[in-house]
């Protein structure tokens, strides 16, 4: 059980990674080149972007704790961290789907922006532990876990951390494209507004 649960977990950790990196080079492609195969695929996701985010912090949220509670992988400080910026949104979001509302949006993005840092600082004691400054506590005195130590790569590059990070930019990319929406129909409502006044 443990080697299929890790493998699951690990297997849509590197798909929402491959995800990130798709996005972020059309991003890219469209900032640089014009090319505009990214507005094609955030209209395409924009109807449900809020949907979306929901089920990736779901999805997280209870892989982390199965992570935690079924296969007994202690979380170290900086894990608590991350949990810290991901639980809240799945109560969040729930409720801005009932409600139909995205008032929350930008309060969203700058919790998944902190938690994708953490996430980053925390992947880079993995990679270089002993060049890293602690700038962020980690402290065992507790009986916690140490952040540099005790981890595993998948894949041969990712650890939990960065899986972390692949959710909180995923969330991010679609709170943004959802936002992009909202500010479209303004725009093109006060367009209509204003022929109308002519």
């Amino acid at each position: 059980m443990i080697k299929v649960g890790l493998t699951v977990i690990s297997t849509l950790g590197l798909m929402g990674f491959v995800a990130v990196v798709v996005l972020a080079l059309l991003l890219l492609a469209k900032k640089f080149f014009r090319i505009k195969i990214f507005d094609r695929t955030a209209s395409f996701l924009r109807p449900s972007a809020y949907l979306s985010a929901f089920f990736l912090a779901f999805i997280a949220s209870v892989a982390s704790l199965f992570l935690s509670e079924v296969l007994h992988f202690q979380p170290c400080v900086l894990c608590w961290y991350q949990r810290i910026a991901m639980y809240p949104q799945v109560v969040l979001l729930y409720v801005a789907l009932i409600r139909k509302e995205k008032v929350l949006t930008q309060y969203l993005i700058v919790v998944n922006a902190i938690g994708g840092l953490v996430s980053l600082y925390h992947y880079s004691l993995h990679i270089l532990p002993r060049t890293m400054v602690s700038i962020l506590p980690c402290s065992t005195q507790f009986g916690g876990v140490p952040c540099d130590k005790g981890y595993n790569f998948y894949f041969g590059f990712m650890t939990f951390p960065l899986m972390a990070f692949s959710v909180f930019a995923l969330i991010t990319f679609l709170l943004i494209m959802s936002q992009q929406t909202n500010s479209t129909l303004r725009q093109s409502s006060g367009r209509t507004k204003v022929r109308r006044s002519k």
